[in-house]
């Protein structure tokens, strides 16, 4: 140790001591310790693990995504290189980012590839430009915590995520924006299935697409009495305007039909439709 060593007497019911500001040309580091006095002896010198100017630049978080769900993402960060006792505490903010070519980047794969293959939208990316689509949340995190689930969020939905320490005195620059995708859910139910076109043998139905996707989805899903049919939503002419022809069916039997939605996960059935065929020619009046 080179320097001298300066003391101070404070009271019995201090807790927390300030150093006085360093100029410029003085401006070195400082160790600090704390010693009790009693009537009869002093515990000695007690170190601290580390000291640092209160006004001395924070370095940029580098929080990570410990964990991804449809609705939840949950972050952890480390604070090994700020002193605790400067330390107040954490600002993470996150918001929903519009979706643009650059922040398209986390996409599924070809459902030629593979229909029924989930895919992973746990990839974190570095996104500068991102934009929020809505006000951004802030939360404000105790300076002992290393961990924090964000919840509520919406499921295949993208979100940017920024964080920075503060002290009392001042806060730390932030982290580079990091840019991830919640996983998928259910979506909701296929809407307003009915029947537009009805034979004696054959039935088609209509249907709109989930009002919420929450991913991408793969397939439709027909049941018909007994029977199921595939619908591939690739395939599809109108993605939003669905149409699909029941062929070979009885003539002058009653059916119920519904259809359902697939991302990695399917959905509620839609309404139930019943209907019944015409009779053919030969036994109509």
């Amino acid at each position: 140790m080179q320097g001298s060593i300066h003391f101070r007497q404070v009271s019995s019911k201090t807790q927390r001591f300030t150093t006085e500001p360093q100029s410029a040309e003085h401006d070195h580091s400082l160790t600090l310790a704390v010693s009790a006095n009693y009537i009869n002896y002093n515990t000695g010198m007690h170190w601290t693990s580390c000291s640092v100017d209160v006004n001395a630049d924070f370095e940029p978080m580098e929080p990570e995504i410990l964990s991804i769900s449809a609705t939840e993402l949950r972050v952890q960060w480390s604070s090994k290189t700020v002193c605790p006792s400067i330390l107040s505490g954490y600002n993470l903010t996150y918001c929903e980012v519009a979706h643009t070519p650059a922040t398209d980047s986390i996409t599924p794969p070809s459902v030629e590839s593979g229909l029924f293959e989930p895919f992973s939208s746990a990839k974190t990316v570095h996104a500068e430009r991102a934009a929020c689509v809505s006000a951004p949340t802030t939360i404000t995190i105790d300076k002992n915590w290393n961990k924090f689930n964000i919840t509520g969020l919406k499921p295949f939905t993208l979100y940017r995520l920024e964080m920075f320490m503060f002290s009392n005195v001042k806060a730390g620059k932030p982290n580079d924006q990091l840019l991830v995708r919640t996983f998928e859910a259910a979506p909701s139910p296929p809407r307003q299935l009915h029947v537009t076109e009805l034979t004696d043998t054959s039935a088609r139905i209509t249907w709109f697409a989930p009002s919420e996707a929450n991913g991408y989805i793969r397939q439709y899903i027909v049941k018909l009495n007994n029977k199921e049919f595939l619908v591939n939503a690739s395939r599809l002419d109108d993605a939003n305007n669905i149409s699909f022809v029941l062929e070979n069916l009885t003539s002058f039997t009653p059916y119920k039909v519904f259809v359902i939605a697939v991302t990695s996960y399917k959905s509620n059935h839609s309404n139930d439709i019943h209907f019944t065929t015409y009779m053919s020619g030969k036994f109509a009046l």
